[in-house]
């Protein structure tokens, strides 16, 4: 969990900077090319490097759960939509898609995400926890970022270089942050 988090906030340090930087010398419309130079080198790190079984540990094998994952991603995708766009109705599908991908980590032998993670109380609260922890800094990240862009003229790489120190701490509290 440290990790994850350390990993997030390096992402919202270096996602913004590297946006900035394609935005102010490509245009906009470069960031769509390299989210998809991005995903392709992302799936062809998977492919290579993640085991091709799962080891046995007096457990059945278990199966990539490709409709979980496909409820994690249009889960995320409402919810962000529901953020720029409220007026749309995502949040009430977000709900609902979250609802059925809960409702399947519980029934669903080889489910995207450990059941056993939902049921262990300390567990369940650690990740609460860092769930709110992360929606709030990318709140933060992003509503600082909008007010430096918009309301105070600064470039798309300016913005994030302003905000810079305070998401950086995160990247160095996260191992912490998890062990605690």
């Amino acid at each position: 969990m440290g990790a994850w988090v350390a990993t997030a906030a390096a992402a919202s340090c270096a996602g913004p900077l590297l946006g900035g930087l394609l935005t102010s010398t490509l245009g906009w419309r470069a960031i769509f090319g390299a989210l998809a130079v991005l995903a392709a080198v992302t799936a062809g790190c998977a492919l290579n490097l993640l085991p091709r079984r799962l080891p046995r540990y007096g457990r059945p094998e278990r199966r990539l759960d490709g409709v979980g994952i496909a409820l994690c991603t249009a889960a995320a995708t409402t919810a962000l939509i529901a953020l720029t766009a409220p007026a749309t109705g995502a949040a009430a599908v977000s709900v609902i898609l979250l609802a059925v991908l809960w409702h399947r980590c519980r029934h669903h032998a080889d489910s995207v995400l450990d059941s056993g993670l939902i049921r262990n109380p300390s567990a369940r609260s650690a990740l609460f926890v860092l769930l709110v922890l992360f929606c709030a800094n990318s709140m933060f990240t992003f509503l600082t970022y909008f007010a430096l862009t918009r309301a105070h003229g600064l470039s798309p790489l300016e913005a994030p270089l302003v905000g810079l120190p305070a998401v950086t701490p995160a990247v160095f509290t996260g191992r912490w942050a998890g062990r605690r």
